[in-house]
């Protein structure tokens, strides 16, 4: 399995200007998940937009099962307010 920090990822992705603490930064990922009911604590929750619906919308759900970041639409308010660590990207 390859190992990744949610720093390394947030850099994978192209979300450089979102800071992460150095704590944070350096926690090693341990899953990601599309769907907040299966989401593990720890996970990072991936709010992907489809036909249907808009996952950032359950960025909220997410926090309360346990995530330790979001990766969210950029263009999405549904997750202000939350004390969930946000990455927003574009579509």
């Amino acid at each position: 399995m390859i190992r990744f920090t949610l720093g390394e990822l947030v850099r994978a992705i192209g979300a450089n200007d979102t800071p992460l603490s150095g704590e944070l930064a350096e926690r090693l990922l341990t899953g990601v998940s599309t769907d907040t009911r299966t989401l593990r604590p720890g996970d990072v929750f991936f709010g992907v937009r489809g036909g249907r619906f808009d996952g950032s919308d359950f960025a909220g759900d997410a926090v309360r099962a346990g995530a330790a970041l979001a990766v969210v639409n950029a263009d999405s308010d549904a997750a202000r307010g939350n004390s969930l660590p946000l990455v927003r990207v574009p579509d």
